[in-house]
């Protein structure tokens, strides 16, 4: 799971949001809960002018795990 969410990170690092997005899609298929996944799919989706959306999903990844430090960081980005 780490390597996949590694690759998330380079995804955005590199403005990759589509690729990212499919990244996204790969681990939520196997852990659809898994709040930092969903984060960062917020976050792509919010570059890819998709806001509202983007902003619902940031909102569940915090309630999914609170105390997650990259949701709240990824949240403050948004």
């Amino acid at each position: 799971m780490r390597s996949y969410f590694s690759k998330l990170v380079k995804n955005y690092e590199k403005k990759e949001y589509k690729k990212g997005m499919k990244n996204c899609a790969k681990i939520l298929a196997k852990e659809p809960n898994h709040p930092e996944t969903i984060a960062m799919k917020a976050l792509f989706m919010v570059f890819l002018n998709q806001k509202e959306e983007g902003l619902k999903l940031i909102r569940k990844s915090v309630k999914l795990k609170f105390e997650s430090q990259v949701s709240w960081h990824l949240y403050g980005i948004i």
